[in-house]
């Protein structure tokens, strides 16, 4: 007799508790109306909540278990949602000009031949001995192995060969995208970090010619072309393509259409 009122006193405190945890799920539907609740949203909290109790009843392996079920099936459609709405807003954002630069129309015009006069004067530097980049065993580019590559990329892993013809996919593919406005920041930051290593390969063969006021018979520092790319592609990786590009045209918004006449 005294188990089976214990028993009977075991299952009281469950009801209890069950229509406690549905109360409260009724009085948080009205606190919160920002977050409607539906009859099923309400009943998943309850049976959560019942299976939440019932493993602090018997911490079996099998109760917690069905907790870590119940949380995961509520949790699964709200993580859905959240990769689908960054999937649709974040990657758009890359492709968009910086607000500062849209705010100021006379910018965004003066940066659409700059990025594109840019663009194309860098293609024949990723096509060395050829006119597609990476021509394995023309002059070109075995010298651009044997007398850059080689003495001075020495540190980098791998043959050097392989780190010419990224080398030059990376300048002759960039420098198209740049100067269409396709994946412009993408592209920037690759052409700058082949500046970076242009500048870094220069100061160190020549060193800085009496910089900045020195005169070498070619009337420029042989850094001082990569040197200036490499700032220009620093901007197009901060601000964006501008306008007359497409990643403009990927990024527009899309036309709404009315179901009117």
């Amino acid at each position: 007799e005294f188990l089976r009122a214990v028993e009977y006193q075991i299952d009281c405190d469950f009801m209890r508790s069950a229509l406690l945890v549905l109360a409260l799920g009724a009085v948080d539907a009205l606190l919160l109306p920002s977050m409607p609740v539906t009859s099923r949203g309400v009943s998943s909290r309850s049976a959560r909540g019942c299976v939440q109790m019932k493993a602090k009843r018997d911490k079996t392996p099998e109760g917690i278990r069905a907790e870590q079920e119940a949380l995961r099936a509520e949790a699964y459609p709200q993580l859905v949602e959240q990769l689908v709405t960054w999937l649709e807003e974040e990657p758009r954002k890359y492709l968009l000009t910086d607000e500062a630069v849209q705010a100021a129309p006379w910018a965004m015009r003066a940066l659409v031949p700059l990025r594109v006069v840019t663009g194309v004067l860098m293609i024949h530097h990723g096509s060395e001995g050829g006119l597609l980049p990476a021509n394995f065993g023309t002059p070109g580019f075995e010298g651009f192995v044997d007398y850059v590559v080689t003495p001075y990329f020495g540190f980098l892993p791998g043959p050097p060969s392989f780190w010419s013809a990224i080398h030059d996919y990376v300048e002759f593919w960039g420098g198209i995208g740049l100067a269409v406005g396709l994946l412009t920041r993408a592209c920037s930051v690759g052409l700058f970090v082949t500046m970076a290593g242009a500048v870094y390969f220069h100061l160190a063969s020549t060193g800085l010619q009496g910089f900045p006021f020195g005169h070498v018979d070619n009337y420029s520092y042989n850094f001082e072309e990569p040197l200036l790319y490499g700032l220009i592609f620093l901007l197009f990786s901060y601000i964006g393509s501008g306008p007359l590009a497409l990643d403009a045209v990927i990024a527009a918004d899309p036309p709404e259409y009315s179901d009117g006449p």
